[in-house]
C-alpha cells in the first residue's frame, strides 16, 4: 500500500514539474516577445506622432524666422513630410518641392537621371537631386528634409553644394525627423530634428529607415 501510494507521489510530482516547465517555457516566451514588441515600439514613429513632429519642426523654424521659398525632398520619403511640414506653413502654395531620387547600386533600374545631379551617399546607393533645384535665384531660401540620417553625412554634402552653386550657406537649412547621437556627437546635426536615437536601426509608417 505504501508502494503504491508512493509511487503515486512520485508520478504527481513528475506531472506537475513538467507543467511548471511549460508554463515557465511559456511565460519566457511570452516575455521575449513582448520586449521584443516593446522595443520595436520604441523604434518606431507612426503617423500620429509624425504629424506633431512636423508641427513642431515647424514652430521652430519660424521662431528662427527661416522660411523656405524651395524645399529639397532628397527622396520619396523626404517628400511625405515635405507634404505634412506644408500643411503648417501660410505660404505652403508658393513652396515648390523637388524630390530626389534613391538609387541602389546592386539592383539597376531604368530610371532617366539625365537631369539629376549625383550625389555619393554610402558605400550601396547614391541619390540623385534634379539640376532644376540648382536654377532658383541663389539669394532664395533653401529647406532640406528627410526622414532619417545616422551620420550627418549626406545633408552636409548637400549642404556643400549648394554652397559651391552660389547659394548663401545662412540659407540652406536641413530638417530630419530622426537622428542619432553619432550625429549629434560629430556636430554635424541638422538645424532642426525632432529625435535623438542611439541605434541606427529604425521605423517608419513606409518601412525601415534608410541612412545617411
Amino acid at each position: 500500500m505504501f508502494d503504491f501510494f508512493s509511487n503515486h507521489i512520485s508520478d504527481s510530482i513528475v506531472i506537475i514539474s513538467n507543467f511548471i516547465t511549460i508554463v515557465s517555457i511559456f511565460i519566457t516566451v511570452k516575455s521575449i516577445q513582448s520586449a521584443k514588441k516593446n522595443e520595436r515600439r520604441l523604434k518606431t514613429i507612426n503617423w500620429d506622432e509624425l504629424v506633431i513632429a512636423m508641427n513642431k519642426l515647424c514652430k521652430r523654424m519660424k521662431k528662427d524666422k527661416f522660411l523656405p521659398d524651395v524645399i529639397i525632398a532628397p527622396s520619396a520619403r523626404g517628400a511625405i513630410l515635405a507634404e505634412l511640414l506644408l500643411q503648417s506653413l501660410s505660404h505652403s502654395r508658393e513652396i515648390p518641392v523637388y524630390t530626389g531620387i534613391s538609387l541602389i547600386y546592386e539592383k539597376p533600374k531604368k530610371v532617366d537621371i539625365s537631369g539629376y545631379t549625383k550625389i555619393n551617399n554610402l558605400k550601396n546607393w547614391d541619390i540623385f537631386i534634379p539640376n532644376i533645384a540648382f536654377k532658383v535665384e541663389n539669394s532664395k531660401k533653401i529647406l532640406i528634409v528627410d526622414d532619417f540620417t545616422i551620420a550627418g553625412t549626406f545633408p552636409e554634402k548637400l549642404k556643400d553644394l549648394f554652397s559651391t552653386k552660389g547659394f548663401d550657406k545662412k540659407n540652406v537649412k536641413t530638417m530630419y525627423t530622426i537622428i542619432t547621437d553619432a550625429t549629434k556627437n560629430s556636430n554635424r546635426e541638422p538645424d532642426y530634428y525632432y529625435k535623438i536615437i542611439n541605434t541606427s536601426e529604425y521605423y517608419f509608417p513606409w518601412g525601415e529607415a534608410n541612412t545617411g
